[in-house]
């Protein structure tokens, strides 16, 4: 008998482990991160690009800044020129050039609702020239279209070297095969309210880059224009994508996009789904977009993103590709078979407990009874006992 009860219990447990194997051999082929592999095709094109900016920075002869920018990607400008239109934190601009900051583009535009063949509408400006760099990445790794408007003006260390300007970046990408947009107007952006510098020289400098690139210029008028360059904006990117955006992306603290006073504390970097919005007229493209549905990939503050998506911030030396936890697909299978050996143990723990506890009937020709008595009190008739 009892070694009938032994075979009961190896029958479950043989049971209980092949079910588990086959869930596991069933689900290992589920995929992880269905964008891993355009994750690593835009870093790895982020990572070219950065390359060739960086021959030929040193083919024009530009100097380098060992301190500003130790891993030497040729993206990270000066503290102040008459370019520089506001403060900037030089560890975000250090922390952009990472190449998986193409990779964690490509997520968000995948999040926003971007989906190969469409059409995207972005807005650069000169204050984030490796985000710049990582959004062309992306879109060409998704296989999207991009319709974009750049501004020469940057806040500190950003692209603000009359000579090395975002506008003469985008060229260089495109003439190498980095990057297959270029943008359809540039303005001289913030500049245009501070002056251009100390002397009144900066008007002139980004006048000067806007030309020597080949992109028409989008004259706009600051916080004077606000309101009429916004929509015109809308008009040109709607004409450029033949209808509505699927995403409007935007880099920086473009006025444009922003709109009005404090309105940049109304948005936070990343996703921004569609809402309804205020009625202020001082709106920018980014509230616009979201009224009429679009979809807004934010690349702001990005010790937070950075933060938010396993991102080192201010990395010496760059990360390689793929870094990071946005970078790392999901190991399902991995995960599957070591949840399928807990559950093996914990089958095997309760049927050894079990086990135990179970009663084995006495075998033949033990000495223990095979009757005995059941005591029971029966209290109308007073009964004691009877044999069973």
């Amino acid at each position: 008998m009892r070694a009938k009860i032994e075979d009961r219990w190896m029958l479950v447990f043989a049971v209980g482990a092949a079910a588990i194997w086959l869930a596991v051999d069933r689900l290992r082929w589920v995929p992880g991160d269905p964008l891993f592999e355009a994750k690593v095709v835009a870093g790895r094109t982020m990572e070219a690009g950065i390359a060739v900016l960086r021959e030929e920075r040193e083919r024009r002869g530009l100097a380098w800044d060992a301190i500003g920018d130790p891993n030497r990607t040729g993206l990270i400008g000066r503290e102040y020129t008459d370019l520089t239109t506001t403060l900037g934190s030089l560890g975000a601009k250090r922390t952009a050039t990472n190449p998986n900051m193409a990779g964690l583009v490509v997520e968000l535009l995948d999040r926003a609702g971007a989906r190969p063949g469409e059409a995207i509408a972005v807005a650069f400006s000169g204050s984030f020239p490796a985000m710049n760099l990582a959004v062309l990445a992306a879109a060409r790794a998704l296989g999207l279209r991009a319709v974009v408007i750049s501004s020469v003006g940057a806040s500190s260390y950003g692209a603000n070297e009359a000579e090395w300007t975002w506008l003469d970046m985008e060229r260089v990408l495109v003439e190498r095969g980095v990057s297959r947009h270029r943008s359809v107007f540039s303005a001289l952006g913030g500049i245009v309210d501070e002056g251009g510098g100390l002397d009144g020289t900066g008007l002139a400098a980004g006048g000067a880059a806007i030309r020597r690139s080949g992109v028409s210029l989008l004259d706009e008028g600051g916080r004077a224009t606000l309101e009429h360059d916004v929509l015109r904006r809308m008009r040109i990117y709607r004409e450029g994508c033949g209808g509505k955006p699927s995403v409007f992306v935007n880099v920086g603290g473009v006025l444009t996009s922003l709109g009005g006073e404090g309105e940049a504390q109304v948005f936070a970097a990343g996703v921004i789904r569609p809402g309804a919005r205020g009625g202020n007229h001082r709106r920018g493209v980014m509230a616009r977009m979201i009224e009429e549905g679009v979809p807004v990939v934010h690349l702001l503050d990005l010790r937070r993103l950075a933060a938010r998506y396993g991102l080192p911030f201010d990395p010496v030396p760059l990360p390689g590709v793929p870094d990071g936890a946005v970078m790392r697909p999901r190991r399902i299978g991995q995960e599957l078979a070591g949840g399928g050996l807990v559950a093996l143990g914990l089958l095997g723990f309760a049927l050894t407990r079990m086990r135990r506890k179970s009663p084995v009937p006495p075998s033949p020709g033990s000495s223990q009874p095979m009757f005995c008595f059941v005591i029971r009190s029966d209290h109308k008739t007073g009964h004691r006992g009877k044999r069973a």
